[in-house]
């Protein structure tokens, strides 16, 4: 096996493992942020993710939202029933890093929780434990965090 099939291999296997998390929970709409100051880690570590998620054959609806979107063009009743079942297993929403945007907190308090996605021993710990008290002080569940090499 080369080095980058062990890659896709071991973005496959954080994928799977996360989505099984999810659905334990009975997640539907996440929110995928980071402490990082450049929206360009959280896009390629998103990507990565959604790609290996794709291949796992599971339910899941992608949104990403940049800079110059926002987070009212997605429904989130959309995709449910009137009894609240949902056709669409998991909503995974990227968000912008949360530092630089409220509009990824304030989205995250209605989702079911956050995945935070971390660049592996580059991450100012001071931004991130800032990240983790500012979804505590809201009361958003953490559902899980990546620790990702470039």
């Amino acid at each position: 096996m080369n080095k980058k099939q062990k890659k896709e291999n071991s973005n496959k296997f954080a994928a799977l493992t996360i989505l099984k998390t999810l659905q334990r929970k009975e997640c539907k709409c996440v929110v995928v942020t980071s402490s990082a100051d450049k929206d360009e880690f959280l896009s390629g570590a998103f990507d990565r993710f959604a790609k290996a998620l794709s291949t796992a054959d599971a339910d899941i609806e992608i949104y990403s939202c940049d800079e110059n979107s926002d987070f009212g063009y997605i429904d989130l009743t959309k995709g449910f029933s009137d009894n609240g079942e949902s056709s669409v297993k998991i909503k995974l929403i990227k968000g912008l890093p949360l530092l630089s945007s409220p509009e990824t907190l304030m989205f995250a308090m209605k989702c079911d929780g956050v995945i935070l996605v971390e660049k592996y021993a580059e991450s100012n710990y001071r931004d991130f434990e800032h990240c983790l008290d500012m979804l505590k002080d809201v009361e958003t569940d953490i559902l899980g965090i990546i620790a990702l090499k470039n």
